[in-house]
């Protein structure tokens, strides 16, 4: 922006003057691509003409950024300017280029850069170890148990799992893939006794209690 007691200004391309780009004490660039770019104002008062002032536009690149998940730690791509967000807004304090989740919840991060600009992540929904675990064991039930004859293992909504029956000297007694979400174990031969049944997918393992009878 130019100021003076001139009544008008004419802005230029070239350090020449030869190539007129608009009047006024303002002038709005055209470019948008990252760059530097120079412009040259003249203050004009009826034939009186100023020296040429320079202006110069500089255009940064926006940042970018994306984020990883390892178990329950995000990791940004930046290593400097980074603000987490969660579905609640900015993450109070969480300003490395790692974070560890706590909650279950969607997640990215907001990096800006020396220059003021900013740039936003993908986001990633993360459900932290310990709730996933949780949530696991909840849908996974063994009944009747007490058993005497049999007993089913229902796991809910999960489709794959690995079962083992060990007994309570640590002998695996019953071992078997799934491909469906229910299981109905023949106890024929088992002692009756406190086994382990060991439900295992996705690399979580979850253990529930049988009495067999």
């Amino acid at each position: 922006m130019a100021t003076s007691n001139y009544t008008d200004f004419v802005w230029y391309a070239d350090a020449a003057l030869t190539i007129p780009l608009g009047n006024g004490a303002t002038f709005q660039s055209q470019e948008t691509n990252v760059g530097t770019y120079t412009y040259y104002v003249v203050a004009m008062n009826g034939t009186c003409a100023s020296d040429a002032a320079v202006a110069t536009l500089t255009i940064n690149a926006l940042p970018s950024v994306t984020i990883t998940q390892n178990v329950d730690t995000l990791y940004s791509s930046v290593n400097n300017g980074n603000q987490w967000y969660n579905s609640q807004g900015a993450i109070a304090g969480a300003t490395d280029s790692t974070y560890t989740v706590t909650e279950e919840d969607d997640y990215y991060v907001v990096v800006t850069d020396a220059n003021g600009c900013s740039a936003m992540s993908n986001s990633i929904h993360v459900i932290p170890t310990a709730i996933a675990q949780n949530q696991f064991a909840s849908m996974i039930s063994v009944s009747p148990n007490p058993a005497h004859g049999y007993t089913v293992v229902n796991l809910g909504s999960v489709n794959n799992a690995k079962i083992e029956i060990v007994s309570a000297d640590g002998k695996v007694v019953y071992n078997t893939t799934i491909k469906t979400n229910i299981e109905t174990i023949s106890l024929n031969g088992f002692a009756t006794g406190l086994y382990t049944v060991k439900v295992t997918t996705d690399g979580k393992t979850i253990q529930k209690k049988l009495v067999v009878e």
